[in-house]
């Protein structure tokens, strides 16, 4: 009786470590998914930043560039007509501000809910 016991525990141990291997598995599986959705946007943009108009109009998103067109970046930054400096600074003077934002009313949020008693 007490073998049968015992092998009925080393069963069950065996399914455990089964079970979770499986889910680890899973857990990388689902992990690995969610950075591939993350860093398929900033592909996207590195790619087509790097693409002629023409190859722009004529290729998939997930296509590499035949010929990568580094003149592009200048084009961009040198443009008096789109100052990229002022949009920048603009960009960071808003996401600071956000930021800073969130940061004061999420803490005076948790103060309260720190002191209330539920």
């Amino acid at each position: 009786m007490a073998i049968q016991h015992q092998q009925d525990w080393v069963k069950a141990a065996k399914n455990a470590e089964r079970t979770a291997a499986l889910l680890r598995v899973l857990l990388w599986i689902v992990l690995l998914s969610g950075v591939l959705l993350s860093l398929a946007p900033f592909y996207i943009m590195v790619a087509m930043s790097l693409k002629t108009p023409g190859e722009i109009a004529n290729s998939s998103l997930w296509e590499l560039p035949k010929v990568l067109q580094w003149a592009n970046y200048d084009k961009v930054l040198t443009n008096p007509n789109a100052p990229f400096i002022l949009f920048f600074r603009n960009s960071l003077i808003i996401s600071c501000l956000g930021t800073l934002g969130v940061l004061l009313s999420s803490s005076m949020v948790a103060y309260g809910f720190a002191r209330m008693k539920f």
